[in-house]
């Protein structure tokens, strides 16, 4: 009896070893974006940057969006075989990610509004789709991971182009600075070539 008692014990605690793993896997592959790196609702439906508010709020969002805050959700994952230099591994096996993502169902959804029309204008668009490709690797997942955060670039690349800087108002001090150096400069020039002016005539 005792030998027949040992696999059960055995597969009882096998699977409360195993609950602990499927937990982590749900967890790793979740299609949710984190709210860590999430726009605000309040810059989602924004079409341009108008306000000072507007630009702070999308630096914010910037700076705290990363590749992993794109849900798994609006894209769609493919593999191709890889072309080009590589030796006959990479030539016969579909390594080559390719990613596609609908931004006309992202924008409003996860994608703010503002940073759409630079997507559209950018090398990557063929509509209706962003389109992104990668063969770097011997590995199907990590040319995904590579095509994944070209696509968090651009994203990234296309917003950042239309915040005004950080500096700006620094920026504008020096402009101010630099425009008071050259008046004191005209001023001081002026000033000289009245006073040659002035010893050329004391001459005659």
């Amino acid at each position: 009896m005792a030998l027949l008692l040992l696999p059960q014990r055995t597969c009882a605690a096998s699977s409360s070893r195993l609950l602990p793993f499927t937990h982590l896997r749900q967890r790793q592959f979740t299609s949710s974006p984190s709210s860590h790196g999430r726009a605000p609702d309040s810059l989602l439906n924004i079409p341009a940057l108008d306000k000072d508010e507007d630009h702070i709020a999308a630096r914010e969002w910037l700076d705290e969006f990363t590749v992993d805050d794109v849900p798994k959700t609006s894209y769609v994952a493919s593999y191709a075989r890889s072309s080009g230099a590589g030796g006959q591994h990479v030539n016969k096996t579909n390594s080559k990610a390719v990613v596609h993502m609908d931004i006309h169902k992202a924008k409003g959804d996860w994608l703010p509004r503002f940073v759409v029309p630079a997507l559209l204008q950018s090398s990557y668009y063929h509509a209706p789709n962003l389109l992104f490709t990668s063969q770097e690797t011997r590995s199907a997942p990590q040319n995904l991971r590579k095509a994944l955060e070209n696509m968090h670039a651009a994203i990234v690349k296309s917003g950042r182009g239309l915040i005004r800087g950080q500096t700006s108002e620094e920026q504008k001090e020096r402009v101010q600075m630099l425009k008071a150096g050259e008046l004191v400069k005209k001023r001081f020039h002026k000033e000289k070539m009245k006073s040659k002016k002035a010893s050329r005539r004391g001459d005659y």
